[in-house]
């Protein structure tokens, strides 16, 4: 009996260090935090005062100038439509090219699937110069179509490999059975194959829009 109640005191003990552990560590990792929300709401002559002041007098007038002196709320609005469009086009496009390369065998389809995942080994400023130059010559400087069709080789080869690994793990049996009640391959697609693989594909979402709206912003 003593020795039941010495043991659960000990597995009382363990779990409580672990908490007071994973408490600690969650304090050290959101100070940081804390301590720029709070820096951002101390007026200007208190960010700079030695020693600094954990709590002090808290104003919004930095936020009030960023947003009215700087339009960050009208930077936030494009950020968020390019991130989604580019999201939106990449996703889907690697979604069509990931079934193609999961589903069909024809002649070069190591070279195109190369050609996908090429853009993840080079790095970007490689291509700022070049990129610049088309740019500039086909008048895309500062169009916001211009940026989603920049940040697409960015999400597509991430996307498509991810997503075609989700497909490698889907039957053929099921795509055959609906073939055989009269699904066209589109259809198959939408229908059978993207539920499946919905997973997959907002993951994949997340992932590149988080990227872009982190690159951009």
């Amino acid at each position: 009996m003593m020795r039941k109640k010495h043991r659960n005191l000990r597995r009382t003990a363990v779990g409580g260090v672990k908490q007071l552990y994973m408490i600690l560590i969650s304090i050290f990792m959101l100070f940081p935090l804390l301590w720029g929300l709070l820096t951002s709401l101390k007026p200007q002559d208190e960010i700079f005062t030695y020693p600094p002041k954990l709590f002090g007098s808290l104003t919004l007038e930095n936020y009030q100038w960023v947003f009215e002196k700087q339009n960050l709320g009208m930077s936030i609005l494009v950020t968020l439509g390019l991130a989604a469009c580019s999201t939106v086009l990449g996703v889907l496009f690697a979604t069509f090219a990931a079934y193609i390369f999961s589903r069909y065998s024809f002649t070069g389809k190591g070279f195109f699937m190369s050609f996908v995942v090429c853009p993840m080994l080079i790095p970007g400023l490689v291509n700022l110069i070049p990129l610049f130059s088309v740019y500039t010559k086909l008048g895309m400087v500062d169009k916001f179509w211009g940026l989603v069709l920049l940040y697409l080789p960015s999400v597509m080869p991430f996307a498509v490999m991810v997503l075609l690994n989700y497909l490698h793990s889907v039957p053929f049996t099921l795509e055959e059975a609906a073939m055989i009640d009269g699904c066209s391959r589109f259809q198959l697609l939408t229908k059978i194959i993207l539920p499946v693989i919905v997973p997959g594909v907002v993951a994949v979402s997340m992932i590149s829009f988080v990227t872009i709206w982190n690159e951009f912003i």
